[in-house]
């Protein structure tokens, strides 16, 4: 029996992993900050040394899956200080709570490690960030590969899958015969959350130590991936408006090449045309009549 705690929890992509955790022989400790511990979930402030030290101490966990943090990229990039508490501070009091125990440390970071103009980026591609977002997760990494701690890096990239995620949002939007403006110069991995879900199950029921790309095997804009879409539920993709961004926070290229990690974990996510017509019923129309 190999017991998980979950950071994060209680939040949008959280929540929704959580409820993948079905096996009894992996069971689910859900942690997420004081105020949100519904559904058995446990309050901890992970910025406070002390609380996570206790928290480790009374859960004795197998393995820590860390999600929690603030990945809101436009904010961060004006609170430099935020990033580093959020994204640092947290993962450290983690990994130091855990040491003398035999406790693996899985972290899911991001595809904004990379400087986001030459992808597709590999395992071992440079790293070098240009947002805040990006370098707080980065400097998370380091931290953990200069531990003593037996641990995975997870990066993943446009999670979907999950309540109102973007498939919702461009499916709300063309039911309506709307327009979807979408970006044709961003570009990222689409990652089904069950695909996540498979590979971290992998990396944890394995311990497999080392930088892994869980994440879709294929990059797309968010205007191909809004096409892909329309296409699934045979909606009109003459609504979709592919733009140019205005800002340029946002690397454009962050996409990502997992074949190492699918070689190490004996898993290849399915391609994003059969996720969505596998799971359509997943995004079903609501019901119009309440």
């Amino acid at each position: 029996m190999t017991r998980v705690l979950l950071t994060g929890a209680a939040g949008v992509v959280g929540s929704a992993l959580a409820r993948c955790f079905s096996d009894p022989a992996m069971p689910l400790i859900r942690v997420d900050r004081p105020g949100r511990e519904a559904n058995g979930t446990i309050g901890c402030d992970l910025a406070d040394p002390a609380a996570v030290a206790r928290l480790i101490a009374e859960q004795r966990p197998d393995a820590v899956l860390h999600l929690a943090g603030n990945k809101d990229v436009f904010a961060l990039e004006k609170a430099p200080a935020l990033a580093r508490q959020a994204n640092v501070d947290t993962t450290r009091n983690l990994v130091d709570a855990i040491a003398g125990r035999d406790c693996f440390f899985v972290y899911l970071s991001t595809d904004y490690v990379f400087e986001g103009t030459a992808g597709p980026y590999s395992e071992t591609s440079p790293a070098a960030p240009r947002t805040e977002y990006g370098k707080s997760k980065l400097a998370a990494e380091h931290l953990l590969s200069a531990s003593s701690r037996k641990y995975a890096i997870a990066r993943s990239s446009s999670i979907f899958g999950y309540p109102r995620d973007f498939v919702s949002l461009v499916l709300d939007t063309l039911r309506k015969g709307q327009p979807f403006p979408a970006f044709s110069d961003l570009v990222s991995n689409p990652t089904y959350l069950g695909t996540l879900f498979e590979m971290l199950r992998r990396i944890i029921s394995r311990r497999s130590e080392g930088v892994f790309h869980t994440c879709g095997s294929h990059g797309f804009s968010r205007e191909a991936f809004a096409r892909k879409i329309a296409a699934a539920f045979n909606l009109n993709a003459g609504l979709i408006r592919g733009e140019t961004r205005s800002e340029r926070i946002r690397p454009a290229d962050l996409s990502l090449d997992n074949t190492a990690t699918c070689a190490a974990l004996g898993y290849r996510p399915l391609a994003l045309e059969q996720i969505l017509s596998e799971n359509r019923a997943q995004w079903s129309a609501p019901d119009l009549s309440k």
